[in-house]
């Protein structure tokens, strides 16, 4: 593989999934015990322009709050205030894109080209987070760079950054289709035939190979409660309008066909070894993750931003003796579930360029309303927040809500 040098223009931050305090921190433009809610409001696909302060209603565990401030913006601009109009927000948006892959796509081109070339203004940020490493765009350079020179140099660092984070991963996965393969193509349990690596090895060999192969895929693609929410409260310590574009790509694991699940079962009913290994083979491949969903979720809400995840769907390959069983659906819940409570959306198509511009177009136009907060609760708590359209039955995509 090519060695990538990484140019001037772009300053290594940290790890992926940590904390970054210090970076540009800034308190919110907002007044002590008032809460800022940025809200899109949809008639179908149509975003509903034209709203007031005096159309919408506020709600804090379940008690209406007054409005004290609000704000009709486009992109970073913002169009007509109400309220005290002597203190405007700062709107500048902070751009956040997030690659969890374990391939690289090269779609995922035209979606960074999109981001860089036709979305950022002045008074943006963008930072890049792959599997290897996070990147800061300076502000500086959109201003003194040629915007497709920065897009292709990112471009690169993102495809070698996923190759090399996947790496692991990827042969993990090779390994596993070959013991599945082997295990599957099997006429009887005594020696079996076999990819050269594997000849002569016995069931009692290969199955314990194959419960750790998963184990060592499922720490790789693990999310980490602990650094979701350092990410998180990190990112509120941040001023303006925050975006977070996150990539995660529909994984498939090689399963033994049960038919042949079943064949074993049958052939070896004197073999309480080979019984006992299926049977904890068979549980191990149902495993979920320990994730603390609320607690992710509740701290991204009460971050202000707005996360969105891009699923990349593809069809699983088709492989023989093998059944491609699809693993993505406890991430996939966790991180939609992060989407809704920040507002965000959810893009499931194969496309992530197409995806991308959905998702950025349905966002350049929004509200900003200031509210007083309610009754002080305790410190921790969960404070929901939901508005309404007087009169009207539109679909409203804000935060669930603030930690106290």
């Amino acid at each position: 593989m090519r060695k990538i040098i990484i140019p001037a223009i772009l300053i290594l931050i940290l790890a992926f999934g940590s904390a970054f305090p210090g970076l540009g921190a800034a308190a919110q433009d907002t007044r002590p015990g008032v809460v800022r809610v940025p809200v899109r409001v949809f008639e179908g696909n149509r975003f509903v322009d034209g709203l007031k302060m005096a159309d919408f209603e506020v709600l804090e565990n379940g008690l209406a709050r007054p409005i004290r401030n609000f704000y009709a913006v486009d992109r970073d601009t913002v169009l007509r205030p109400e309220g005290d109009t002597g203190f405007l927000p700062f709107v500048g948006r902070r751009f956040t894109l997030m690659f969890q892959l374990f391939e690289y796509q090269p779609k995922l081109a035209e979606a960074i080209r999109f981001v860089v070339e036709k979305e950022l203004r002045p008074a943006d940020t963008l930072e890049i987070q792959t599997p290897m490493k996070n990147y800061q765009l300076p502000e500086q350079v959109l201003a003194a760079e040629p915007r497709r020179a920065i897009a292709d140099r990112l471009i690169e660092i993102v495809k070698t950054d996923i190759a090399a984070g996947g790496m692991a991963y990827n042969s993990l996965l090779t390994e596993m289709k070959k013991l599945v393969r082997t295990i599957g193509g099997a006429d009887s349990m005594s020696t079996l035939e076999t990819d050269n690596d594997t000849n002569d090895f016995t069931p009692e060999m290969l199955m314990p190979r194959y419960r750790t192969i998963i184990q060592n895929m499922d720490n790789l693609r693990r999310i980490d409660t602990e650094k979701f929410v350092q990410f998180a409260q990190a990112l509120k310590k941040k001023r303006g309008r925050k975006v977070i574009l996150y990539f995660y790509q529909r994984e498939f694991r090689p399963e033994i066909d049960p038919q042949v699940l079943n064949q074993m079962f049958s052939l070896n009913q004197d073999n309480n070894t080979i019984l006992g290994d299926l049977q904890e083979l068979f549980q191990t491949t149902r495993v979920n993750f320990n994730m603390d969903i609320p607690r992710m979720k509740n701290a991204f809400a009460d971050s202000g931003a707005e996360f969105s995840l891009l699923f990349l769907n593809k069809t699983p390959e088709r492989v023989a003796r093998i059944i491609m069983r699809e693993q993505s659906e406890d991430i996939f819940r966790a991180l939609g579930d992060i989407a809704e409570a920040t507002g965000g959306m959810v893009d499931t198509s194969q496309n992530p360029a197409t995806g991308v511009q959905s998702i950025l177009n349905s966002d350049k136009r929004y509200y900003l309303l200031d509210y007083d907060a309610g009754p002080s609760q305790p410190a921790g708590a969960f404070n929901t927040i939901s508005l309404r359209i007087k009169g009207k039955d539109y679909k409203i995509l804000h935060r669930a809500g603030y930690l106290n």
